[in-house]
């Protein structure tokens, strides 16, 4: 879903250079941005409400819009975007964009 919102795909060719991809920076927001929704989404079907970080009672302090979210939790989202051309490669598949 992610690499189809910006043109891409992926293959099952892994290439030598399939590391070597690397998405944008404007790319990277837009995923990671994704990537926050997708993971606030998940957590509230599952339960977890905002508050003080807290697993037992299913309570996190960033289970907030992207507008809302500290500089450094978004990092965080966009260094796992920044990872998936390297864990497709592991798996045997290359980036292409169409």
């Amino acid at each position: 879903m992610k690499l189809a919102a910006l043109g891409c795909r992926a293959v099952r060719e892994s290439s030598p250079d399939a590391r070597a991809f690397e998405f944008t920076d404007e790319e990277v927001a837009h995923l990671a941005r994704m990537e926050h929704d997708r993971w606030v989404e998940e957590r509230r079907r599952g339960g977890w409400t905002t508050g003080q970080r807290d697993p037992e009672r299913l309570m996190t302090p960033f289970l907030v819009s992207w507008e809302d979210l500290s500089e450094e939790m978004r990092e965080v989202d966009r260094l796992f975007v920044r990872a998936i051309p390297e864990a497709l490669a592991k798996l045997g598949f290359s980036i292409v964009r169409d």
